[in-house]
């Protein structure tokens, strides 16, 4: 069969874990088995949570109580009030919980404002490697003062998910229990656990930036039934910033703040909702609310390394030319290291191999769905001696059906 070259950049994305194409069998659930014509809805496989922009502000009425402010409004005597779909983030008296919206005819629905929290959001670095990330707890820091004291309250867990390691020397390894410091919704007293910790703002910490809905009923405007987030921000601090401006979008990472994606935090999720996990919870892998967007690493390099005639192929994804902590094996290592795999730091039987790199374009694609270019039926595979045929020694990036003369049946290869 010949092959066409397919960009290398498809192998240039973090979240590689192969090229699913096979097709949907009839007794499959598959993302597209609702018939043409239907409407699409939230519990549906394809149904991508789009955020929209929020003026969201966190404020404090004059009886102590705390909410997301989503929409500017007055009284008569020209004060600012709660009113109907804001959030509340702390309870009210006996009457209403955190994570509830404000009804029309709740008692503390027109209820004055005291205090407008210009940046508060902030979290704990559960994991200390300076940086925003899924384990981190979101904590509103109310008095400002850098740190979880008396007053603050906690938006999730800390820490938010089960800690694991992201160290070269113990990748992997359990560090310590979700809710360790504290739960979400917590109001912080002298006795809580999380008390005294030190905060970092997320972003700049204003919520009009970082708060974003979905809009759950398709009325193009913030109601009863919508879905209030805090994005995770793409943002990078870059070295010839000034002081005043010290972040800014990572190129061509824009889309992860538009669609709800791992490591957002849900602010107000409806009660019993029946496909979304409760509020004050992350989103994470698995999560039937999450998009996966992929992040290309420009210096992913399709490399071999090759001894006593064996040729074993890798991706070096920080492009040392070494086999090193992190990259993707492509083929099996001997019979140490299947293929798929990532290298760890313990990987003695081809940590620090010499690595070569390839020809970037040897990811090709065999035209066998009759469509023209690359789509969705093609098999994917890595042309290793670049003669643009399929023959001995190629590797199956994906599960490939091929028909033989004289019989009936397709015999199935499995990828890798």
């Amino acid at each position: 069969m010949q092959i066409k070259t397919i960009l290398i950049v498809a192998m240039l994305c973090l979240a590689m874990s192969g090229i699913a194409v096979t097709a949907c069998e009839e007794e499959d659930d598959c993302c597209w088995a609702k018939p043409c014509g239907t409407l699409v809805e939230q519990c549906d496989k394809e149904t991508t949570f789009v955020l929209y922009d929020s003026e969201a502000r966190i404020v404090k009425t004059l009886h102590g109580y705390v909410y997301v402010d989503m929409e500017y409004d007055t009284n008569g005597q020209g004060q600012e009030i709660i009113t109907a779909n804001d959030v509340r983030l702390s309870n009210w008296h006996t009457n209403y919980e955190p994570n509830t919206k404000v009804m029309p005819n709740d008692m503390d629905n027109l209820d004055v404002i005291e205090t407008v929290y210009d940046a508060p959001i902030s979290y704990v670095d559960v994991n200390d490697n300076g940086m925003y990330d899924l384990y981190d707890g979101v904590v509103y820091d109310l008095d400002d003062d850098g740190l979880v004291s008396v007053g603050d309250i906690l938006q999730t867990d800390i820490a938010a998910v089960d800690v694991y390691s992201l160290e070269e020397f113990d990748a992997g390894e359990f560090v310590e229990a979700q809710g360790t410091y504290g739960n979400a919704w917590d109001r912080v007293n002298a006795a809580h656990p999380a008390k005294g910790m030190e905060l970092f703002s997320i972003g700049n910490g204003v919520a009009s930036e970082l708060m974003k809905w979905v809009d759950a009923d398709d009325s193009n405007d913030w109601s009863l039934d919508d879905k209030l987030y805090l994005i995770q921000p793409h943002c990078v601090v870059e070295a010839a910033a000034t002081a005043e401006v010290t972040t800014v979008k990572v190129r061509g990472a824009e889309g992860f703040d538009e669609v709800v994606t791992i490591g957002d935090t849900r602010v107000y999720i409806p009660e019993g909702d029946e496909c979304i996990p409760e509020c004050g919870t992350k989103v994470v892998q698995g999560d039937h609310d999450a998009t996966y967007l992929l992040m290309q690493n420009l210096d992913a390099k399709l490399a071999y390394y090759t001894f006593g005639g064996e040729t074993e192929w890798y991706v070096d994804m920080d492009a040392d030319n070494f086999v090193s902590f992190g990259d993707i094996r492509l083929t099996e290592v001997s019979t140490h290291y299947g293929p798929n795999t990532k290298v760890k730091v313990c990987d003695e039987f081809d940590l620090g191999h010499d690595l070569t790199w390839s020809d970037q374009t040897l990811v090709r694609y065999v035209e066998t769905d009759g469509l023209e270019g690359y789509t969705l039926g093609d098999a994917v595979y890595i042309d290793t001696d670049d003669n643009d045929v399929v023959d001995a020694g190629d590797i199956r990036l994906v599960e490939v059906e091929s028909f033989l003369p004289g019989f009936p049946n397709a015999f199935v290869y499995d990828a890798w």
